[in-house]
């Protein structure tokens, strides 16, 4: 298992070993191009495929947490992260995809079970729930209040990249270490810088 985990606020239990799915007719393709700074939307066969690979990597996953938000922006490689409304989570890193539609969740991941519903945010509050790293890539994901319409990182000397963003949580990773001074910003439907939070 290459990823190394900084969860914030989890209780977790990492056990985790390769499941491989696969995608109906392919589907993969354009995810094993290059790192890019927008996400591709994730939906259909694909969407089952690596929730199916996820939950069959880990000996013991949470059964009543959800897919909440996933991050594919290219370079062969897929995150996903799951929560429940009372406080149970799971993340799986650096799932690999490749042209075929082959979907295999050995990179790592963790889990927490919860048991209690996590406290509400402000509108314009970002908060950092935790991260992953390893030599090959960064992963940070989070909350963010109902006034975030879009979530950004910035990295010095680095063009911005778009975070995924769905259900009130953010997800991204990075080909590589976090640069000092990488920081999450949080936008309001006017494009306005309303919150902002570092990486872990």
């Amino acid at each position: 298992m290459r990823a190394l985990l900084i969860i914030l606020a989890l209780s977790v239990t990492v056990a985790c070993e390769t499941a491989v799915q696969v995608v109906p007719g392919g589907g993969g393709g354009a995810l094993i191009g290059p790192w890019q700074a927008e996400p591709f939307p994730i939906a259909g066969p694909l969407l089952q495929a690596i929730d199916q690979a996820c939950r069959g990597s880990m000996q013991e996953f949470p059964p009543q947490v959800q897919v909440t938000v996933i991050d594919a922006r290219g370079g062969g490689r897929i995150q996903a992260h799951y929560t429940s409304p009372d406080g149970a989570e799971a993340t799986c890193v650096d799932m690999s995809v490749d042209a075929a539609g082959h979907v295999e969740a050995a990179g790592g991941g963790g889990v927490g079970f919860g048991g209690q519903p996590r406290p509400p945010l402000q509108a314009h509050e970002l908060m950092n729930a935790g991260g992953m790293g390893s030599n090959e890539s960064n992963v940070t994901y989070g909350r963010a209040g109902a006034g975030i319409n879009k979530v950004v990182l910035l990295m010095p000397g680095h063009v911005p990249v778009a975070a995924s963003f769905a259900n009130g949580w953010y997800l991204v990773w990075w080909p590589g270490d976090w640069p000092p001074g990488t920081k999450l910003v949080g936008l309001d439907v006017l494009g306005q810088q309303v919150a902002e939070t570092t990486v872990p």
